[in-house]
C-alpha cells in the first residue's frame, strides 16, 4: 500500500508558569496495530500560554499488510472512510518560571 498522510496537531500549553520544550517528537500512522507510516520531528520549545501548531506529512510508500488488513482497507476505502489511529511519541522538558523575588527557576527531565 502506498499512502500520505497530512496531518496537523495542536498542542495546548495553558500554563502560566510553566515552558515545554520538546525534545524529540515521533508521529506514527497505524492501521490495526501495524505501523504505515513514521516520521519524526526537530526539537522545539512552547512558550507558556501558547498554542503550537504543528504539521507534517507523512508518507507509506509500498508498506506490506497483512491479508486480512488488506481487505479491510479495501472495504473501508471502499465506503470512502478509513480509520487510522495518529500516535505522537514525545520525550519533553519542563521549565518552571521563577517568581522575581525569588529569582530561580529549575528544570525537570520528564
Amino acid at each position: 500500500m502506498s499512502a500520505t498522510f497530512k496531518l496537523t496537531i495542536q498542542s495546548h500549553n495553558p500554563n502560566h508558569r510553566i515552558s515545554v520544550y520538546y525534545n524529540s517528537v515521533e508521529i506514527y500512522v497505524k492501521f490495526k496495530d501495524q505501523t504505515l507510516a513514521f516520521d519524526t520531528m526537530e526539537p522545539f520549545h512552547q512558550p507558556r500560554m501558547n498554542v503550537t501548531q504543528i504539521d507534517d506529512t507523512l508518507v507509506a510508500q509500498n508498506v506490506a499488510v497483512s491479508k486480512s488488513s488488506g481487505k479491510d482497507l479495501r472495504d473501508q476505502h471502499s465506503l470512502g472512510k478509513i480509520e487510522l489511529e495518529v500516535y505522537v511519541k514525545a520525550k519533553v522538558r519542563f521549565k518552571v518560571a521563577s517568581n522575581k523575588s525569588l529569582n530561580s527557576s529549575c528544570e525537570a527531565d520528564v
